[in-house]
């Protein structure tokens, strides 16, 4: 198969075999990363903000921001899952 190839479709091929394997071994780092970071490794600090530490992103992180949890308890939680509870109105 190589020799119906020509030289630089070879070398492009090359390269992304070898970008290819940056990134899942990248992947694989970040993975590792994650666990540690669960495990307390990172202290106090955001997932994202360990990554830079450890030097595995390019750029800065977007995290998603929590709402605020303006209603508690099971009222709250079946809000946020769009289902309204009736209220008693005997009182």
């Amino acid at each position: 198969m190589v020799y119906g190839l020509t030289f630089a479709r070879f070398l492009e091929l090359i390269q992304l075999a070898s970008k290819a394997r940056e990134e899942e071994a990248k992947e694989k780092l970040i993975n590792s990363a994650f666990i540690g970071w669960q495990m307390g490794a990172g202290g106090k600090v955001k997932f994202g903000a360990y990554l830079s530490k450890l030097g595995l992103t390019e750029g800065p992180v977007e995290t998603k921001k929590k709402s605020p949890k303006k209603d508690a308890g099971l009222d709250g939680r079946l809000k946020s899952m769009g289902i309204v509870p009736e209220k008693d109105n005997k009182k």
